[in-house]
């Protein structure tokens, strides 16, 4: 590893300079030194200590542990590895990669044929920790669809106004949890499911707040499609790059830093909302006659809850469709279904 950043430039000097000289000089700094060794010195100095040093898991035996006893001998406990990542073996399309199979895909014929963000992803999205990686053909072809569909979201910046309701705070926390998990996963080295929280649970939540709302948040909008694009960068650069100067950026993406958001503690009513939608379907779909309207029935304390979500859910389910409270002594129950109501849990009267 220490070899690697000095390689480009060895080349360069004649062979008789290539001794233990050299390498005192380059590595430890012993003696004076030729002019010309400096640049190699320097050069090592940028990158060591090496922040990680990743191979599979059939070299722990082997060469990592040897890495590990190599520096602890050769170099101060300043240079010494600060990390060290083990991975599976690669598998082609769940199938264990070899020559016999003829299943091997050559990186520049991959990048060729999906792209270079996608085959990135692929790669990234394959495996981790111990896991043996996968090569998904499938998922790479996939993720056209993936990326044509971040690229119709990012076309909402700058769009929705200035009020501030619930579900804007809702898509405000539910961007800082995803920030905060999916760096911690980078941090684990984790991309796969950094990738999930990123490429998936936000693109889904950021789908669920646009149709959720009438108009936006101007401001939460924008904080989050910076911030989703600010996140893809490490994964899809290229893409990454094209979003940020499209929505006016100036800057290069990959200069930017990884968003640093608070999540604050909050229930997710979000869930409750969901939940409803998909008991009323259900009736729906039990009941033998056409239905029209539907009446619900929840507790005093998530009244607002509701109510607020009134429109957006007769609008979903294509009803006429009345919010109560199990208390409001004027509401239409006449079969008292209003008496089933639980927390978290609205009772549904259809007709």
């Amino acid at each position: 590893m220490a070899y690697y950043t000095i390689a480009h430039l060895i080349k360069k000097l004649k062979i008789t300079d290539i001794n233990d000289e050299l390498f005192d000089f380059v590595f430890l700094g012993k003696g004076k030194g030729k002019k010309e060794w400096n640049k190699l010195k320097k050069e090592f100095e940028y990158w060591y200590p090496l922040d990680f040093r990743n191979s599979g898991k059939d070299l722990v035996q082997n060469h990592l542990t040897f890495f590990l006893f190599n520096h602890v001998a050769i170099f101060p406990k300043n240079y010494w590895p600060r990390s060290v990542g083990v991975n599976g073996w690669v598998r082609i399309d769940n199938e264990k990669m070899s020559k016999s199979l003829g299943n091997i895909i050559p990186i520049r014929r991959v990048a060729n044929k999906y792209g270079a963000d996608a085959s990135r992803l692929t790669v990234l999205n394959g495996g981790e920790g111990l896991d043996d990686p996968n090569w998904d053909s499938k998922f790479a072809e996939n993720l056209n669809w993936k990326f044509k569909s971040i690229i119709n979201y990012a076309q909402n910046y700058n769009k929705g106004g200035n009020r501030k309701q619930k579900i804007d705070k809702w898509m405000e926390n539910k961007l800082a949890f995803h920030a905060n998990e999916a760096a911690g996963f980078m941090e684990e080295t984790l991309f796969r499911s950094a990738i999930q929280k990123i490429y998936f649970d936000l693109i889904s939540d950021l789908k669920w707040y646009l149709r959720r709302t009438k108009s936006p948040n101007k401001k939460v909008l924008n904080s989050v499609i910076e911030s989703l694009i600010r996140m893809m960068q490490p994964f899809t650069p290229h893409l990454a790059e094209e979003l940020w100067n499209k929505i006016g950026k100036k800057t290069l993406v990959s200069l930017e830093h990884w968003p640093e958001l608070k999540a604050k503690k909050f229930e997710d009513t979000e869930v409750y909302i969901k939940n409803l939608i998909s008991d009323i379907r259900n009736l729906k779909n039990l009941m033998k006659k056409e239905v029209k309207k539907a009446f619900i029935y929840t507790t005093p304390k998530e009244l607002d809850i509701y109510k607020e979500a009134e429109d957006f859910l007769s609008k979903e389910l294509n009803l006429q469709l009345k919010v109560f409270s199990v208390n409001d002594k004027d509401k239409y129950d006449p079969e008292g279904k209003s008496k089933k109501a639980k927390p978290n849990k609205p009772a549904v009267y259809l007709e």
